[in-house]
């Protein structure tokens, strides 16, 4: 039997802290201008106002009873309240990112730790910064594991990465900001500190807040694919 289709809700904060759920289509029509699909085609339909969303930069949560969507300024109380992550809860459907990506952080992660010296980023060439406290993956501080820390070979600032496998919501400035803090409190002594997002897709809100962060630099990653035909086996 085919499962009837998951109830897709907006999850807004209030002023007094709490969470409220409407039903996606009643607060569409509540709020024109909200979504850029035209609500009298008729060929709009559920998903394609939900990806919309998602292309705004709101967050997409696809859970076992329901859709759940969450403006960007919203994002950090619903996932305190509901315990929900946003992102990190899509499927690859959800995500609907042509050509390929990564599926979890940790491969993304691996992927620049790997390849910093390889890597463009600003024109600097940087590697992964060690001490007696760890390395650079998963360097631990006082208020979190920093995704990556690097050194830049030429200057010997310290650069802070912050990854997102798919779309980076705004709140992310305020992850890498108090990151950069405690780096520049407890390790830089004097030298400076840089911040760099990555992700697959960058919103227009989180864009506009590295406006204000002059030392975060968002860069965004694409992945190529190819084929090439395998050798033929050694004749004996």
């Amino acid at each position: 039997m085919r499962k009837p289709p998951k109830p897709h809700v907006i999850a807004e904060t209030q002023s007094d802290g709490s969470v409220k759920l409407t039903p996606m289509w009643a607060w569409v029509r509540a709020h024109p201008g909200s979504s850029r699909c035209d609500l009298d085609d008729p060929n709009t339909n559920t998903h394609k106002i939900r990806d919309d969303f998602h292309r705004q930069g709101w967050d997409v949560a696809d859970l076992d009873n329901q859709v759940r969507i969450t403006p960007p300024e919203s994002a950090e109380r619903v996932a305190e309240v509901l315990g929900v992550t946003g992102h990190d809860e899509t499927t690859v459907e959800d995500e609907d990112i042509e050509g390929a990506w990564f599926a979890f952080e940790r491969e993304l992660q691996a992927f620049v730790a790997g390849n910093l010296a390889a890597i463009d980023v600003g024109g600097k060439r940087l590697k992964l910064y060690s001490d007696e406290r760890g390395g650079g993956i998963e360097y631990p501080t006082g208020v979190g594991d920093i995704d990556i820390l690097a050194c830049d070979e030429s200057d010997g600032a310290l650069v802070v990465f912050e990854l997102k496998r798919a779309t980076s919501p705004d709140r992310a400035v305020g992850q890498i900001a108090r990151c950069m803090g405690w780096v520049r409190v407890h390790l830089a002594n004097g030298r400076p500190v840089r911040g760099v997002i990555v992700a697959r897709r960058t919103s227009e809100y989180l864009r506009y807040a590295t406006v204000a962060v002059p030392d975060v630099s968002v860069y965004e990653y694409s992945v190529k694919f190819a084929l090439t035909p395998a050798r033929a086996p050694d004749a004996e």
